[in-house]
């Protein structure tokens, strides 16, 4: 086994499937990805279309698909997800994919949660300590519930 058929090999036996998902459902899912954007029908997704699937499932997220991140985050993905190193993804490396974007996705909700809760920090810490105490608190609910009598407004 390669290092990559390894990484694979470990994720289908210990990460990929909670208990509601079922393995036949979840490969049956990246047969279908396959299916629906292999343009080319050797039953394999190249770079560009595995970029076809990556872009339309991108749109749902608000990401621009047409930027160099994108699409610098799009050919490392690819390579993460290309197990046999052949520059095709057959259907276990799309689920493997599958399951990289969801995690990826994971931390992108997660990092912008963080963000968002540090910026809530900065703008109604009145004491300037770091943190929001019961005061600051109760009155960051009320601006933001729009209570009336607000001295924060």
């Amino acid at each position: 086994l390669t290092e990559a058929e390894a990484r694979y090999d470990h994720f289908v036996a210990n990460i990929a499937f909670s208990p509601s998902t079922s393995r036949d459902r979840s490969i049956s899912a990246a047969k279908s990805v396959v299916a629906s954007y292999d343009r080319d029908g050797d039953g394999l997704l190249n770079e560009g279309e595995y970029r076809a699937w990556v872009v339309a499932q991108a749109d749902g997220w608000g990401m621009d698909v047409g930027s160099t991140d994108f699409a610098s985050w799009a050919a490392g993905a690819f390579s993460s997800a290309d197990i046999t190193g052949d520059r095709h993804l057959m259907a276990k490396e799309v689920h493997y994919a599958m399951f990289l974007h969801e995690q990826a996705q994971q931390i992108m909700e997660e990092a912008i949660c963080g963000m968002m809760a540090r910026m809530l920090v900065l703008e109604h810490d009145a004491d300037g300590d770091g943190r929001l105490s019961g005061e600051e608190t109760e009155a960051l609910v009320r601006r933001t519930a729009g209570y009336p009598g607000d001295s924060a407004r």
